[in-house]
């Protein structure tokens, strides 16, 4: 079966295939628990941060629908710059420079947000 699912619980939750391979490596399911945390406490800060009037009349899902959206975005605007820059990667032939184009491109996929 082609079927995919999770299997073990909590650290070692792990999506594998129908044949038992492993498709998604435990620490990028963390990566995410850690991201959901992480708006999570941008929402809350938001509310916590409202008066105490306007604080009832807060849409607390659309806060988070909110997060999530700008969390996209976020990430489609990464692509837009990582693709350019693996083009370049792929055009130069001098090796320090292809060096030097492959570190800006960790170092974009690993930027997030500063609140």
């Amino acid at each position: 079966s082609d079927q995919e699912c999770l299997v073990g619980s909590g650290a070692d939750t792990r999506i594998v295939d129908g044949r038992g391979r492993s498709i998604m490596h435990s620490a990028a399911i963390a990566d995410m628990d850690a991201l959901e945390r992480e708006i999570l406490n941008v929402g809350s800060f938001v509310v916590r941060g409202a008066p105490p009037e306007v604080a009832r009349e807060i849409d607390h899902a659309g806060i988070i629908a909110d997060l999530l959206e700008a969390e996209v975005a976020f990430h489609q605007a990464k692509w837009a710059v990582l693709e350019s820059l693996l083009e370049a990667h792929e055009l130069v032939t001098d090796t320090a420079a292809r060096r030097d184009i492959a570190q800006r491109v960790v170092d974009v996929m690993a930027e997030r947000p500063r609140f």
